[in-house]
């Protein structure tokens, strides 16, 4: 990730690093404030079936959008190749 902020972004070294510091701080202290919402007002059942229901859409969103891209750019290919 670092080559690819200072070849791609012309980031320099010092600043990509910090980047990367802050978005796997981020990315490893989130799971821990989830937990303690979870625990604290939610519960245990409720947590569980919003956090799966939650991911599935997540998951089905993600996946009709690939769809979608993809079929839009194999169709924009065969007009062209036609």
């Amino acid at each position: 990730m670092i080559l690819y902020l200072t070849e791609d972004y012309r980031i320099r070294v010092v600043k990509a690093t910090k980047i990367m510091f802050l978005w796997l701080a981020a990315t490893n202290f989130s799971p821990s404030v989830a937990a303690f919402v979870a625990d604290s007002y939610m519960g245990r059942f409720l947590a569980i079936g919003l956090g799966s229901i939650l991911s599935f859409l997540v998951t089905s969103f993600l996946l009709n959008f690939q769809l979608m891209v993809l079929f839009h750019y194999t169709l924009i290919s065969l007009i062209y190749l036609f």
